[in-house]
């Protein structure tokens, strides 16, 4: 996991970098012994990203394992219509 990280957070900052796109780097771990409960890390980082930024009417998302890198710029990172 770690390795992974380490890996993982500077090859996104210098692909956002690159999108000209302005991004934070949330990680959701899960710290017990239970399954693994993807669904609930990503709710638990949900809730706590809309905790933190009450003032905000706009938040995009892009859920994103960190075992995979984006090889090309796409869409896939950028804001658009398709909003929640």
């Amino acid at each position: 996991k770690v390795n992974h990280l380490v890996n993982f957070i500077p090859y996104m900052n210098k692909y956002l970098r690159q999108l000209e796109i302005d991004y934070v780097i949330l990680v959701s771990e899960q710290d017990d012994d239970n399954d693994f409960n993807k669904g609930m890390l990503i709710n638990a980082a949900v809730k706590y990203i809309c905790e933190i930024n009450k003032s905000i009417d706009k938040i995009y998302l892009c859920i994103h394992d960190i075992g995979t890198l984006p090889i090309k710029a796409t869409n896939y990172y950028r804001p658009d219509s398709n909003t929640v």
